[in-house]
């Protein structure tokens, strides 16, 4: 997903609305919430602020919105086609997803280009329907961009209707990590997995990089996990996994003495080959094996707690899955006698086993 051209404000209100967010729309689309934060000239106001939002944005939406959102001279890039992401779970238990991205020349003579923010709102359910994957998000409101240009004032917006990501999800997952640096993609999902909090530097592709390491993340861990990348370092931006381009120094010194780990996504070391066991590892091989798909699909399915000790029970079902179609007669029947009275505690663990049984029980029968 590359940097787009200079845009110019705008909302993503259509003339078909559904009743209310979340629903779906005419032609695929799913309607939520949305927000613009931006700087535009006004005989009543002035500065970056919210100058378009849908109807039903909370009082406290918008005020987490201006607290987060970038205003001049924010994007790490200087540059005319710059853009960033960023998303967080507000205190109201909606979710957001907000692009950032360079417009035309600042008005106000000070230089630089003004920071245009679109900020897609959306309920849990709606949400759920993007996997919890806020670069699905933004992916979906890239394909949003055809709406009328707004006229600059404070004023309501209809629904931003973002495309149905089923539509899209085979061309997506084809396409995912490429280009990417894999050992960061895995120490992403490493610090994720373990709960702790990132500063990732170095990275040359950082939205494609955080799209492939969210999507080797069990989907329970989506939920809630908030990310940055694009935009300088600010206390006001929280966030579990931050991606930062250029000179850190300032991040350095105001992150020093707090429990966030640094990444140089251009040095971390390749791990021996043989390491094996629990869903780092795991994964790690199938996309080595060119496994993405299953990969991303699998994880999409892990909607139930994903303790350290359910994702080793995953693992090791999918590793004796894939056993079953290559032991000899002797490995068989101990992978039967292990399956014979296995009790699957979720529907996943239910699905291997019932594969298990069915590569087994064809085996037997050669």
């Amino acid at each position: 997903m590359g940097a787009q051209s200079t845009v110019d404000i705008e909302t993503c209100e259509r003339s078909s609305s559904p009743a209310c967010p979340g629903d779906a729309a005419p032609g695929g689309f799913i309607a939520v919430e949305q927000a613009v934060f931006t700087s535009l000239p006004s005989a009543g106001a002035s500065g970056y602020r919210i100058v378009s939002a849908s109807h039903g944005l909370r009082p406290e939406e918008r005020q987490e919105i201006v607290q987060r959102c970038p205003s001049h001279e924010s994007l790490t890039d200087d540059g005319a086609s710059a853009e960033a992401l960023c998303s967080w779970t507000f205190r109201s238990g909606r979710h957001a997803v907000a692009w950032s991205r360079h417009a035309e020349l600042e008005h106000t003579g000070r230089g630089g280009y003004r920071v245009h923010t679109q900020v897609a709102v959306l309920d849990t359910a709606s949400y759920e329907r993007f996997e919890f994957h806020p670069v699905r998000v933004y992916a979906a409101m890239l394909e949003a961009q055809d709406a009328a240009p707004a006229d600059g004032t404070e004023s309501n917006a209809g629904y931003l209707h973002l495309p149905d990501p089923a539509s899209t999800t085979s061309a997506w997952l084809s396409a995912l990590g490429i280009g990417c640096n894999r050992e960061a993609i895995f120490a992403i999902l490493e610090a994720v997995l373990a709960g702790r909090s990132v500063i990732v530097t170095g990275l040359n592709s950082p939205f494609a990089a955080l799209d492939a390491a969210l999507a080797a993340t069990p989907l329970s861990l989506r939920v809630g996990l908030s990310i940055c990348t694009g935009l300088k370092y600010s206390p006001a931006r929280p966030a579990r996994i931050i991606v930062l381009d250029g000179d850190c120094e300032e991040a350095r010194r105001l992150t020093r003495g707090q429990a966030i780990e640094w990444l140089d996504a251009a040095a971390l070391p390749t791990p021996p080959g043989d390491t094996a066991g629990g869903w780092p590892e795991m994964a790690r091989r199938w996309w080595v094996d060119g496994r993405r798909r299953q990969l991303c699909q699998l994880a999409a399915r892990i909607t139930f707690e994903a303790t350290p000790a359910a994702l080793e029970r995953i693992a090791i079902l999918c590793q004796d899955a894939d056993a079953a179609e290559t032991v000899d007669a002797a490995g068989v029947e101990q992978l039967a006698e292990r399956y014979a009275g296995f009790q699957p505690v979720n529907p996943l663990e239910c699905d291997l086993v019932k594969r298990i049984h069915s590569v087994l029980s064809s085996r037997s029968a050669i």
